[in-house]
């Protein structure tokens, strides 16, 4: 996935991937998972540490619930700038 061009059909294919257990939201596993691979694929590696990881939970759960909806996922994604400025402190 080029993150700078999702479609909506990107999003969807997205969720479907990382939703492994078809829940209708991503669990912290579920997340650390996304956020490891977008990393890799921005950075190079899949180093996330914890307090990188917290701060991204923290930042893409806008209802402070534990887990993210599909909701939080697209507005997340839709938004470049935002995965960037989330990873920034991620080397």
């Amino acid at each position: 996935f080029k993150l700078k061009a999702l479609t909506d059909e990107d999003m969807k294919q997205m969720w479907m991937r990382y939703d492994g257990d078809d829940s209708g939201h991503l669990d912290r596993n579920e997340l650390r998972h996304m956020l490891e691979e977008l990393l890799e694929r921005q950075k190079g590696h899949r180093n996330l540490s914890d307090e990188a990881f917290e701060s991204c939970m923290a930042f893409i759960d806008i209802n402070k619930d534990g887990k993210i909806s599909y909701e939080e996922f697209e507005q997340y994604l839709g938004n470049f700038n935002t995965i960037d400025s989330s990873m920034s402190e991620v080397e």
